[in-house]
């Protein structure tokens, strides 16, 4: 008995570490009850990604015209029974993992971790469920597919969402698999649910047909097709500042300022923790007229004076000119490629 729990306590603190690097956004998280509140509130998210993914696949389980003779009915009772297994299996699986921790502070997080893990696979095998096994190489999960940026004109149509390429394209069906579904709702936010046209800019890549879409680069009604000149836009308001990175150099404007202009500066990619699925950038100018950082980190938000969304925050100090300032708004890329 005391060799197990000395060996209890041992994984107990070996584990904290790997715990505080290994989540995201977990990672900053400084104590046991910190820590469990963050993986809840993670779990909460896989969880409702889950059901969605298994609502898509039940709607997908359905003949494509009257010709189709695919015993769609059984499909959807063996994905019935299937999930009710593997709900089965995985809470047991992570009961059993649970028994190696309890005598540690570090049981809650590991139950969580484990079903977050066992949560996020089934995500994924229930979005290729309908794909051929063994079509996909093992080097090329679902979740590594290859990414890129896809703008257009974003339309409902019925239940559908479908973009219109820029470059003429043809027009296809969009399905938002980010967390939580938050680009729909960061859409809805600015009006889509009443207008159902908008410029619309995100990152995805496309799976039997349909673009599946995980980031926003920016979405608004006033915006259009036009060719961006410059890497990266950051833009805030009261007062009005805007800067621009590029090939042609840097731009620095304030409102009621002349223009500062430095040599092109490229953008430094940051994963948290080493991981580069939710990276976020970092310009850094130093000349005799501006000294300035900025911080483009991913996530949403809003231009509160017009219909406007974006994907990334930005945190802007600038130390030249004097007096140092502050500043805090939106960006979006242009021709800056994200890792």
């Amino acid at each position: 008995m005391r060799t197990a729990a000395a060996f209890g306590c041992f994984l107990v603190a070996a584990a904290m570490p790997a715990i505080a690097t290994a989540t995201d956004p977990c990672a900053n998280q400084v104590n046991t009850m910190q820590i469990n509140k963050c993986l809840e509130t993670r779990h909460a998210a896989r969880d409702k990604a889950l059901n969605a993914a298994y609502q898509d696949l039940l709607k997908r389980l359905t003949p494509s015209d009257r010709f189709d003779t695919t015993d769609f009915p059984r499909a959807r009772k063996h994905l019935v029974d299937s999930q009710r297994a593997w709900i089965n299996f995985r809470d047991e699986d992570c009961k059993g993992r649970l028994v190696l921790y309890e005598a540690g502070t570090i049981r809650g997080a590991v139950y969580m971790l484990c079903q977050i893990e066992h949560t996020e696979q089934r995500t994924l095998a229930l979005k290729t469920w309908t794909e051929v096994p063994g079509s996909r190489p093992p080097s090329e999960p679902y979740s590594e597919a290859p990414r890129k940026l896809y703008r257009g004109t974003l339309t409902q149509q019925e239940d559908r969402l479908m973009l219109a390429p820029c470059d003429g394209g043809r027009a296809v069906r969009v399905r938002d698999v980010s967390p939580e579904v938050i680009i729909t709702a960061a859409i809805t936010d600015i009006g889509f649910d009443r207008v159902k046209r908008l410029h619309f800019e995100a990152y995805g890549s496309m799976l039997d047909g349909e673009l599946l879409i995980d980031r926003l680069n920016r979405a608004g009604v006033e915006m259009g097709c036009t060719k961006d000149p410059f890497g990266m836009r950051a833009q805030g308001n009261e007062p009005g500042w805007v800067l621009e990175s590029g090939s042609a150099g840097v731009k620095w404007t304030r409102q009621g300022e002349a223009p500062l202009r430095a040599p092109p500066t490229a953008l430094t990619w940051h994963g948290p923790s080493g991981d580069q699925r939710r990276p976020h950038a970092t310009l850094e100018l130093a000349t005799r007229a501006v000294a300035l950082s900025a911080v483009l980190t991913p996530r949403i938000c809003r231009d509160s004076m017009a219909d406007a969304v974006y994907g990334f925050t930005a945190h802007i100090q600038q130390a030249r000119p004097e007096p140092a300032v502050e500043l805090r708004g939106c960006a979006y890329l242009g021709s800056e490629r994200m890792p």
